[in-house]
């Protein structure tokens, strides 16, 4: 799947994967490709937690993919967004990293997101 981006520096709209869980939320951020770049998500333990990615424009986004797993829990990725679920019980930290995979007018190396997680 191809999406189209219109600015070098973009902006990922994040949303709520559904349906939505209480204590499911994210912050938004920027990124380039060939950058990284953090943020951050709130997910209540044991459940379900993530955001879509929305674009336009020039730049072609041909995938997404988790390169560093959490500690405690699962992440995973779809055709058009990432998400996070804790093991049952679990409250803390945890992290993961996915990239995005394309090329646009800031190049074509992966831009790599990392998200912090605080289960609750």
């Amino acid at each position: 799947m191809r999406i189209a981006i219109p600015v070098v520096s973009v902006m990922l709209t994040l949303a709520t994967m559904a349906p939505a869980y209480a204590g499911c939320s994210t912050s938004r951020f920027r990124w380039l490709f060939g950058s990284t770049t953090s943020t951050n998500m709130s997910a209540g333990s044991g459940q379900r937690c993530g955001f879509s990615l929305s674009a336009g424009g020039s730049t072609v986004i041909n995938g997404l993919r988790i390169v560093e797993r959490p500690k405690h829990g699962t992440a995973f990725a779809g055709s058009t967004g990432v998400g996070y679920q804790s093991r049952p019980g679990y409250r803390g930290a945890d992290t993961f990293e996915f990239a995005v995979i394309g090329h646009g007018r800031s190049g074509s190396d992966p831009a790599t997101i990392r998200v912090d997680v605080t289960v609750q």
